[in-house]
Order: C-alpha cells, then structure tokens, then sequence
C-alpha cells in the first residue's frame, strides 16, 4: 500500500466515530507533524492527544508532555 496520508487520515475519522482510542492518537500526529497536506496544527493536536490521554493511552500522554515540554501550542511548563 502506498503512503497516503489522507486517506489514513480519512480511515482514523472513522474508526475514531467507533471509539478507537489509538486513532484518535494517529490523528494527534498528523496535525502535529503537518502530514497529508494537513496544516501543521499544534492546537488541533493536542485536542486528539487529550481524547485518547483521557482514556489511558500512554503515547497520547507522552505527546501532551513533550507539547508543554516544547510550549507547542501551549504555555511552556517544566513543571
């Protein structure tokens, strides 16, 4: 299969409307990262991060710290 962000952009916003968590992550990346002519959109991002943080997903919580850890889209905070 081809890399196509798009689509698999279009695939997460399904399987998120039946509640998968990890997509909802997926999501969070690509607007973090600005993939599949996807405006970069920190705001965005952290938006889908904190869906799927909410419900225990452990890479979404990480994504989240690096943001305040970065101040992408939030205030900086080290602490």
């Amino acid at each position: 299969v081809k890399l196509d962000f798009v689509k698999a952009r279009e695939w997460f916003l399904q399987a998120v409307a039946q509640g998968h968590v990890e997509s909802q992550y997926k999501l969070g990346l690509i607007y973090h990262k600005g993939h599949g002519g996807v405006k970069l959109d920190f705001v965005q991002a952290r938006q889908w991060f904190l869906k799927s943080a909410h419900q225990g997903f452990a890479h979404s919580q990480f994504m989240l710290g690096m943001m305040y850890n970065k101040g992408e889209g939030v205030k900086q905070d080290f602490a």
